[in-house]
């Protein structure tokens, strides 16, 4: 294994023909991507992505701003792409990889493919609520987490855990409230997008308009799966079935 600052490169393979980037969700970390690894094909070469404030970053200050977050893992991810790549984001983590999918498309450096889970379009307004969730107390947001289904029980029985996936929460949440929805150029490359029938965030015609924003109409699918906000967690084999066979 391999490790830089945000970066990790689990089951490194010299011989890999492409790379494919992980975005975590909000409040979370690239762990959750770590039961994947058995399942990914051995030509793709798997790198999990931190934002600074969790796993081994956690000492580190988080970022609170969208595009400086987006700014800072452009600096990170910009050595890896010498070899064709793709990018995987659940959620926060979807969003941010396709902004940097746009700003590396300016740079003539597109991934060969975008893929987006539970994640709400990018040109969608901001999800309205009865007050601000940067102003969520701790109770709120705890309630908030457990709405989402997708922290394990053992993080509610320890302060310290608990704690940290908080702070991680509210800095996250600041970062997607200062993001700006707009207009974006479709994107010279395929989008999947795959979502939850019963996710109460993201609906299932945002799931299936993904396509929209990429130029190959043809080559962007969208798959729904049975569960809620984190159905990954009940189909990693078909989900990672799905990337082996589009990225091989």
């Amino acid at each position: 294994m391999k490790k830089t600052s945000s970066l990790t490169f689990p089951n490194i393979n010299p011989h890999a023909k492409m790379r494919i980037f992980f975005f975590h969700h909000a409040g979370g970390s690239s762990s959750t991507y770590a039961p994947w690894l058995s399942l990914i094909h051995p030509d793709i070469q798997p790198v999990f992505v931190d934002l600074p404030g969790r796993s081994a970053l956690y000492r580190v200050q988080p970022i609170d701003n969208f595009s400086a977050a987006v700014d800072y893992l452009l600096s990170e991810i910009s050595p890896y792409l010498e070899l064709p790549y793709a990018m995987f984001g659940h959620s926060m983590g979807g969003l941010l990889a396709f902004e940097l999918s746009h700003r590396l498309t300016i740079r003539n450096c597109a991934p060969v493919h975008l893929f987006v889970s539970a994640c709400r379009l990018p040109n969608a307004e901001r999800l309205t609520a009865s007050k601000p969730r940067t102003s969520f107390s701790d109770e709120e947001m705890i309630e908030q987490l457990r709405t989402l289904n997708g922290t394990p029980e053992v993080v509610f029985k320890n302060k310290e855990m608990l704690s940290m996936v908080l702070r991680m929460m509210k800095s996250d949440y600041t970062l997607l409230d200062s993001r700006s929805p707009q207009n974006y150029p479709a994107l010279p490359l395929p989008i999947t997008a795959l979502g939850g029938h019963e996710d109460i965030f993201v609906s299932t015609d945002d799931i299936k308009q993904w396509g929209t924003f990429s130029v190959d109409k043809e080559k962007s699918k969208a798959f729904l799966f049975s569960g809620g906000h984190f159905f990954t967690a009940q189909h990693r084999e078909q989900i990672v079935g799905i990337l082996n066979d589009t990225l091989r």
